[in-house]
């Protein structure tokens, strides 16, 4: 008598190794054939696959081919003698397949198909499982018949999926911002630097960071560096995302740039696992965030003019024979007709300069004027021939400052104006080689003007006084001061306008 067995191999689970058309992955019993597994679209990556934009499903392609264990089967024969012990064939039939828990088709002959959606962002793994079923004919007879078990083997696949582009932060600006100044500032000729950062770029790919100007009274030219890359990867679990990539980029202005406020734009160019560009990451406004400003939502920092004007105060002792001394202090009595004071009358100066970045040269200065403006007490001594100031300029490593020599007085030409403790010199008319009002930088302004204590009354124990020069040119888009201060009867005592 016959009888129909049918015994089911299975769930046997493999974890498969991911392989463009092409490949294969053997399999043991009860399967002869588990390959040609093929994944659409992929690109490698790191000895695995990657999956990429603008994918959202990944179809599968796989051969699958049963193959049974022949099981013992016993004959009887008619003849005396002990039995005789054949192996038959199996026929087996495959009854399923699924990926990741999706079942797939079976399309033509052996080959399985279906698709799947693609895994969240980084690794993945993808589990397929088939089962098969056996249906062998015996032959009854003592003994019967041992029936054979399949064994499966497991093997590692992954994929990993990279659709996210990079994050983009602004760290911070170097300069940073200054007091009184809420955004970095920088002269013309001068670079800015901005430290940026990458988040979760693809491991090994190429990065482009571009800085320009979005908004400003004129044109910076744009800077782009793509000489870097992101790292990784590193080691067969990489989930496809670099470690952090930190740049610092710095944009240059030229001696030309217009002065003004400008808005920071960085933009940055990224490329997936597979070789596609992401969308262009942009920061516009580039928001700055460092230790000295806090976060600054502008995004904006400030061009000066590439020249620095500066003016340093000084209060000069005048002596009875004519000899000048820097004053700290001076002493005054009140007798009875007028106040005796030590020393008499004083100086006080303005030392102005206007320098450059070293790669500038050839600039100048446009009309400057030099404001000198003396402490309540104090007044101008405009009696005489002489006038209310003198004006020198030139060129050197130092003068003196009662007699500069090599220094040209400009007096006559200037513009002097007296107004109760202000004097105002206009230097818009001088001309000293490059045009009325046009001072080349580099060459150091001098102005003084003679004044006495007056009054009324000595002044009390310690009183401080101070004494206050500006400086101004460029239509006001340049301007310094400075205050130089004194003490008048000082307790510890004054000697000469020195304190001891």
């Amino acid at each position: 008598m016959k009888s129909v067995t049918r015994r089911t191999i299975g769930p046997i689970l493999a974890v498969l190794t991911l392989l463009l058309l092409g490949g294969s992955s053997a399999w043991a019993t009860p399967f002869s054939s588990f390959s040609n597994l093929s994944i659409s679209p992929s690109s490698p990556f790191n000895s695995i696959k990657a999956v990429c934009s603008p994918a959202t499903n990944i179809t599968f392609s796989v051969d699958v081919t049963p193959t049974f264990d022949p099981i013992n089967t016993c004959v009887n024969t008619a003849t005396s003698g002990p039995a005789v012990k054949v192996r038959a064939a199996g026929g087996g039939t495959l009854t399923g397949v699924t990926a990741n828990g999706v079942p797939l088709s079976n399309t033509s002959g052996s080959t399985w198909s279906g698709t799947i959606s693609v895994g969240s962002e980084g690794l993945n793994t993808i589990t397929v499982i088939a089962t098969a079923t056996d249906s062998v004919t015996t032959t009854s007879c003592s003994p019967g018949g041992n029936n054979a078990t399949g064994t499966s083997t497991d093997t590692s696949a992954k994929y990993v999926t990279d659709q996210q582009a990079p994050t983009l932060e602004i760290q911070a600006y170097a300069p940073g911002p200054v007091d009184p100044s809420p955004i970095p500032q920088i002269h013309a000729g001068e670079a800015i630097t901005v430290h940026t950062q990458l988040t979760d770029g693809s491991s090994g790919t190429a990065v482009s960071i571009t800085l320009s100007t979005s908004a400003g009274p004129g044109t910076i030219d744009p800077f782009t560096d793509d000489t870097d890359t992101f790292g990784g990867p590193s080691g067969p679990n990489d989930n496809g995302k670099a470690p952090t990539k930190n740049n610092s980029i710095a944009l240059q202005t030229l001696c030309s740039t217009t002065p003004g406020i400008y808005t920071m734009r960085v933009d940055a160019d990224t490329k997936d696992l597979c070789g596609n560009f992401f969308p262009t990451i942009t920061k516009d406004p580039a928001k700055t965030h460092d230790g000295d400003s806090g976060n600054d939502p502008s995004g904006t920092f400030e061009v000066l003019s590439p020249v620095s004007l500066s003016t340093i105060t000084h209060v000069i002792s005048e002596f009875p024979g004519g000899d000048y001394g820097i004053d700290q202090c001076f002493t005054s009595v009140a007798g009875k007709k007028k106040l005796a004071n030590n020393p008499g009358s004083v100086h006080i100066a303005a030392v102005v300069t206007s320098t450059v970045p070293g790669d500038c040269s050839d600039l100048t200065i446009a009309n400057p004027k030099i404001v000198l403006t003396l402490p309540l007490g104090f007044g101008y001594l405009l009696t005489g021939g002489s006038p209310a100031a003198h004006v020198f300029i030139g060129e050197g490593t130092g003068f003196d400052l009662h007699n500069p020599v090599g220094f040209t007085e400009v007096t006559a030409s200037a513009g002097i104006t007296v107004s109760g403790n202000t004097i105002t010199v206009d230097l818009s008319s001088v001309d000293v080689g490059p045009g009325p009002g046009v001072i080349p930088t580099g060459l150091t302004i001098y102005a003084r003007a003679h004044a006495v204590y007056s009054g009324p009354g000595a002044p009390s124990a310690d009183t401080s006084f101070g004494f206050t020069t500006m400086a101004s040119a460029n239509v006001g888009a340049l301007t310094a001061s400075h205050t130089e201060t004194i003490v008048g009867n000082p307790s510890a005592g004054c000697v000469d306008g020195t304190l001891p």
